[in-house]
């Protein structure tokens, strides 16, 4: 929250990304500054592939969750300012914390938006996330084309 409220009074949006996500790409921050701009509140996300069960402490399966419905949230999420300022000024206040910004916001009632991201846009936090990592790095070019064609930054 330190963070959060040491922005200046002008910031109109915040892009919030997880250090541990190197592949997002300058189109999918780019998309989601827009997106933030028209709706408030957007985070970038992919459909779960797998097959997704609730269960009990024990171990046993209390349900199978609908995968049409499910979506792997990345980042970057981003929002207009204004809006995770007081999502997150009143969390605290309710001492609720969330697992992600978007949770914060959400528990304002204002709606969030998915933006498509990309299953490359992984969060590494494994050593099989490492490996994946690495593999990503071999097969695929640092820096993406632009319109021009020409290679540029991330």
């Amino acid at each position: 929250m330190i963070g959060i409220d040491a922005l200046s009074q002008d910031t109109e949006v915040v892009v919030i990304h997880d250090g541990v996500r190197p592949f997002v790409t300058k189109a999918m921050i780019e998309e989601s500054i827009h997106s933030a701009i028209r709706f408030g509140a957007v985070v970038v996300a992919m459909p779960v592939k797998e097959t997704i069960k609730m269960a009990y402490p024990d171990g046993t399966v209390l349900k199978t969750l609908d995968r049409e419905s499910l979506w792997q949230i990345q980042t970057p999420q981003t929002f207009q300012a204004g809006l995770i300022k007081e999502a997150y000024h009143r969390a605290t206040e309710k001492g609720f914390i969330g697992t992600d910004d978007a949770s914060l916001v959400e528990q304002l009632g204002v709606k969030v938006h998915i933006l498509p991201g990309s299953y490359t846009n992984i969060k590494i936090t494994t050593k099989e996330d490492l490996m994946l990592a690495h593999l990503f790095l071999k097969m695929k070019p640092l820096t993406e084309p632009d319109q021009t064609g020409r290679r540029g930054d991330r």
